[in-house]
């Protein structure tokens, strides 16, 4: 009898770690039993090119600023890029040394040239910092930040 109380004790443990997932996973990680495994975050195809281009000199105040999206892998004439709410969180255009006001308050997006474009008022200071950052595209995948400093001549 002594035995077999012995043995159900000893059993017991084997059966919760068998039952809860035994403590570890298949990958060598831990994986305590509450977690959910997760995809890993994948880069996406698009490129994003600026105009004007960092380290340009000489711009004009009346130039146009964009940010342009290539995808050699998407339709040509497709959309790739998830289209956010609000630009002015995308899209920034700020004067160097400014305070920091974001003068590209919206941006006009042209579908067919895959172009978005900084509705802005006109370069007024001599040196702008332009980023693009936290956009996915259509499959939900990150693209990268991209950012140009540029100068402008008065």
């Amino acid at each position: 009898m002594k035995k077999l109380i012995i043995t159900i004790l000893l059993l017991i443990p084997a059966l919760v770690l068998f039952s809860c997932g035994g403590g570890g996973s298949d990958d060598g990680s831990s994986g305590s039993g509450g977690e959910v495994p997760t995809e890993p975050v994948v880069a996406s195809d698009v490129t994003v090119t600026l105009s004007p281009a960092d380290g340009a000199t000489d711009i004009l105040p009346a130039s146009v600023v964009t940010a342009t999206f290539a995808d050699t892998t998407a339709e040509s004439g497709s959309t790739f890029i998830t289209i956010p709410g609000d630009w002015s969180s995308v899209f920034t255009l700020v004067e160097v040394g400014g305070d920091g006001t974001n003068l590209c308050t919206s941006a006009l997006i042209t579908f067919t040239e895959n172009v978005a474009t900084c509705a802005l008022g006109g370069l007024g200071g001599s040196q702008y910092t332009m980023t693009i950052t936290g956009l996915a595209d259509t499959d939900g995948n990150t693209i990268s930040d991209a950012s140009a400093t540029f100068s402008v001549t008065h």
